[in-house]
C-alpha cells in the first residue's frame, strides 16, 4: 500500500463568538493583494457582526465542505452542551497541484469546540477500500491542541512578572479557529485567535501551507 500523507489539525475555539472586535489592523503583508483583500473582508464583518462570517464569503465557501453524518448531534447538561460532526472536501491544501481527502471533526464540551482537520492523499483513500480510514499510514502529522502559534515575523516582546526580561514572539494561544480557503486559485489557511479566560488572542493570520508541510505566514491582522 502506498504510504499515506496526512495533515492532522486540532484546534480549539469558543462556541460564543463573536468575538466583541470592531477593529482590525493589517500588520503585515500592506503591499499585498492578498493581505488587502483579507482584510477588507474582515474589516467590514468585524465592524458590522462583531465577528467574521465565513460562510458568506465566496473564499471560503469555495472548499466545498459535505456533511458526512446526515446532521449535527447535540446534548444538552445544563447551561452547556456537546456537539460532534463531521465533513468532508476535496482540495489542494498545500498547492503541489494534487488534491487531498480532507475530513473536518468538528466537537466540543461545555461550549468550547474542537475542530479536527485531516488531509489524507486522495489516491490512497480511495484504493484502501476502509470506509474509516483505519490502518492507513500516518504520513505527516500537525497536532495543535493547547498550542501557542508563535507570529514569528512579528517583532519579540518582553514578558512580565514570573519571566521578567525574557523574550518571545506574539502568539495565538489556547483557543483559536482555523479556516481554510480559496484565493486566485491557491489555498490558504486563516487561523483566528479567539478570546480564552485570561487570553486576549487579539491576533489573525493568512498563512499558507507549503508542499513540505511547513506553515508561512503571510498576513498578520489585530483585532480590538
Amino acid at each position: 500500500m502506498k504510504k499515506l500523507k496526512v495533515i492532522y489539525v486540532v484546534l480549539i475555539w469558543g462556541l460564543s463568538l463573536p468575538v466583541n472586535a470592531r477593529n482590525i489592523t493589517l500588520f503585515l503583508g500592506k503591499d499585498l493583494p492578498l493581505c488587502q483583500h483579507m482584510f477588507e473582508i474582515y474589516k467590514k464583518d468585524f465592524k458590522e457582526h462583531g465577528r467574521i462570517i465565513f460562510n458568506k464569503h465566496k473564499e471560503f465557501n469555495s472548499i466545498g465542505w459535505k456533511s458526512i453524518n446526515s446532521k449535527k448531534v447535540n446534548v444538552r447538561y445544563g447551561e452547556s452542551h456537546s456537539c460532534a460532526y463531521f465533513e468532508k472536501a476535496e482540495f489542494d491544501i498545500n498547492n503541489d497541484n494534487r488534491n487531498e481527502y480532507v475530513i473536518r471533526n468538528s466537537a466540543c464540551m461545555s461550549d468550547v469546540i474542537s475542530n479536527t482537520i485531516t488531509a489524507y492523499d486522495l489516491d490512497d483513500v480511495y484504493s484502501s477500500n476502509k470506509p474509516d480510514l483505519s490502518g492507513v499510514t500516518v504520513k505527516y502529522k500537525l497536532k495543535l491542541w493547547g498550542w501557542m502559534y508563535y507570529l514569528k515575523r512579528l517583532p519579540k516582546i518582553k514578558l512580565r512578572g514570573q519571566f521578567e526580561g525574557e523574550e518571545v514572539y506574539p502568539s495565538i494561544a489556547g483557543t483559536a479557529l482555523i479556516e481554510p480557503f480559496m484565493y486566485k486559485g491557491k489555498t490558504y489557511i486563516s487561523i483566528l485567535g479567539t478570546p480564552g479566560s485570561h487570553i486576549k488572542n487579539e491576533w489573525i493570520t493568512v498563512s499558507e501551507l507549503t508542499k513540505n508541510y511547513s506553515m508561512q505566514d503571510i498576513c498578520y491582522f489585530n483585532k480590538q
